[in-house]
């Protein structure tokens, strides 16, 4: 009896772990709701696997075959992880735009030849982003939306030009212990829209130093005293570059080693933690509660 529920308990672990993982095989195709035939549980596998779920991982690669993979699921679709770094086709979601959550991380860095059409989805990662290597890369992500939802993410875009980026605060809990949550770890980006949403919580973002990365809507950044922005050079004493547009500004925050350039832009009730330049800042006042309490973090 032992080793036959030794077995089945093998089996059962096998069967899991393979429908942990979807490979899209055999080139061009459509990634809906119910077609199998492009879907490979290894990769260059034979196609006919359950289409990906919440409980898979999902990964366009060399093996996946040349052409066009058009999404049209409708609505929202939600995996763990999106790889497709290595794939050498056109990821083509810009004529449905669906909108993908990746509870995991999503990577496309790689130096195949490939395209991205991201449309005007969103496309919600709470984990790690990776755009870091973008040779041969095609990409157009002007109009989409990229939200990252648990406030501990870090992100390399590549280089290149994205229409909306969300940072969010973390909450239960607040600030990492002896981290920063949110990392930029690349310049020479251009977004469109640069939102912080401190909704759950505290907003904390390093940024790589020496870069420069431009937002070409006005940034309107508002923290509160219990739940500020934190930004911050990821080596501190060496700026980071920003260029912002006319109607900029901040509200509630805490900077340091931030280089601003492009438009004048003003912050109340922020900390200048120094090497700040091209910005006017008003700290806040010494007590706004008259209770004697802390003023950032509550």
């Amino acid at each position: 009896m032992k080793r036959l529920a030794l077995a089945l308990a093998l089996c059962l672990w096998a069967s899991a772990s393979e429908a942990a993982s979807r490979f899209w095989v055999g080139g061009t195709g459509t990634w809906d709701a119910v077609t199998t035939t492009n879907w490979a549980a290894t990769t260059g596998g034979a196609g006919g696997q359950s289409v990906p779920t919440a409980a898979d991982s999902v990964t366009f690669d060399a093996n996946s075959g040349g052409g066009t993979v058009t999404l049209n699921f409708g609505g929202t679709i939600t995996i763990i992880n999106l790889t497709m770094g290595a794939f050498t086709g056109t990821f083509e979601n810009s004529t449905n735009n669906n909108n993908i959550t990746m509870t995991g991380s999503w990577s496309g860095t790689g130096t195949a030849t490939r395209t991205f059409n991201f449309g005007t989805a969103t496309y919600s990662v709470a984990g790690n982003m990776n755009f870091a290597t973008t040779t041969n890369l095609t990409l157009s992500a002007a109009s989409a939306t990229v939200r990252f939802s648990a406030g501990n993410s870090q992100a390399s875009f590549g280089g290149k030009s994205w229409g909306t980026v969300i940072w969010t605060g973390k909450g239960a809990g607040g600030l990492g212990t002896g981290s920063i949550d949110n990392r930029l770890n690349d310049g020479g980006n251009t977004f469109g829209t640069w939102t912080m949403d401190n909704t759950n919580g505290v907003i904390v973002l390093g940024i790589v130093a020496g870069g420069t990365n431009t937002v070409t809507n006005p940034i309107v950044w508002v923290g509160s005293r219990l739940k500020p922005i934190e930004i911050w050079s990821l080596t501190p004493g060496t700026v980071t570059n920003l260029v912002i547009a006319s109607g900029s500004s901040i509200t509630w925050a805490s900077l340091w080693s931030i280089a601003f350039s492009g438009a004048a832009i003003s912050a109340t009730n922020t900390f200048d933690l120094r090497a700040n330049t091209g910005i006017t800042i008003t700290g806040p006042p010494a007590d706004p509660t008259g209770t004697g309490a802390c003023i950032l973090g509550g």
